[in-house]
């Protein structure tokens, strides 16, 4: 797999630890999901092209994947999940592994120790990466503006409420396990509902979770870019690079190399889609 370089993006103004503080939201009510946006202050999500990665094998995965999307009126292509059974170590070191598909050689990424100086990534978490990887470059290489990416383990809980999101967000993460970030002046109840109300999209605060969310074009470049070397699991290496994780103090921040690119990622204030548990959710995990 060819990675495509990162374009150059201005990095977002700081914002002072004390003034923000984490939430956790709540279910995005029956109402909002029929609301339409502007494309005013921001990109629209109006003919949002959707997949779901799933492996051929996981066949009950994807029919319970399904009875949610049936439910909540989403249209989702299947995206074929690269297979941790089809990869091989072509080489390996103690600086390096490198791992390939037994078929296509092309599909490829280097293993690289993490902090701890281990290379601890099993082929699940790489097959995993290489299956999210594979579609960001169908965005890049189709020119699609964006891309609304599930795992077959999420469910599905709302329609997608088209509110048009920041023109210069890279990801918009849409599940229950991301948590954001509110100004702190607010504590009471009232308060953080206008809040959420009139602020469909909240800065990302250190989470986990790469179940759903929405990449546009500029993001799908960096992700590209940023796991060129991999050492640590998908969901937490992009974390690593959220500008809104570096708004408060995180052991993530110190995960991230220099010469990594900036993502400006963005969660629903009201998420749409639910993981079963708090277990990882790779696609690979079995």
């Amino acid at each position: 797999m060819e990675l495509t370089p990162a374009t150059t993006a201005p990095s977002p103004t700081s914002v002072p630890v004390h003034e923000l503080k984490l939430i956790r939201r709540k279910e995005c009510p029956a109402t909002m999901a029929k609301e339409t946006g502007s494309k005013e202050n921001g990109t629209t999500s109006t003919n949002l092209p959707t997949f779901v990665i799933n492996l051929a094998r996981a066949t009950e995965r994807l029919a319970d994947f399904e009875l949610g999307r049936q439910n909540h009126q989403w249209e989702v292509s299947i995206f074929n999940a690269i297979d941790r059974r089809h990869l091989r170590v072509a080489e390996s070191s103690p600086t390096h592994k490198l791992v390939q598909h037994r078929d296509d050689s092309s599909i490829r990424l280097y293993n690289v120790p993490d902090r701890a100086g281990k290379l601890s990534l099993s082929l699940g978490h790489i097959a995993c990466a290489l299956s999210h990887m594979a579609l960001w470059q169908k965005v890049v290489t189709e020119g699609l503006p964006h891309a609304c990416i599930f795992e077959d383990d999420a469910q599905i809980l709302s329609p997608w409420w088209h509110q048009p999101w920041p023109a210069t967000a890279d990801f918009i993460f849409l599940s229950n396990r991301v948590p954001g970030l509110v100004p702190q002046h607010i504590q009471s109840t009232d308060k953080l509902e206008a809040h959420l109300a009139a602020h469909p999209y909240i800065p990302l605060a250190p989470g986990c979770g790469t179940e759903a969310y929405i990449v546009t074009q500029q993001g799908a470049r960096k992700a590209l870019a940023i796991m060129s070397e991999m050492y640590l699991p998908v969901d937490l290496q992009l974390l690593s690079c959220a500008h809104g994780s570096r708004l408060i103090q995180h052991s993530l921040l110190a995960d991230k190399l220099p010469a990594m690119p900036e993502l400006e990622m963005w969660t629903t204030s009201h998420f749409f889609t639910q993981h079963p548990n708090d277990w990882p959710s790779y696609v690979n995990e079995r």
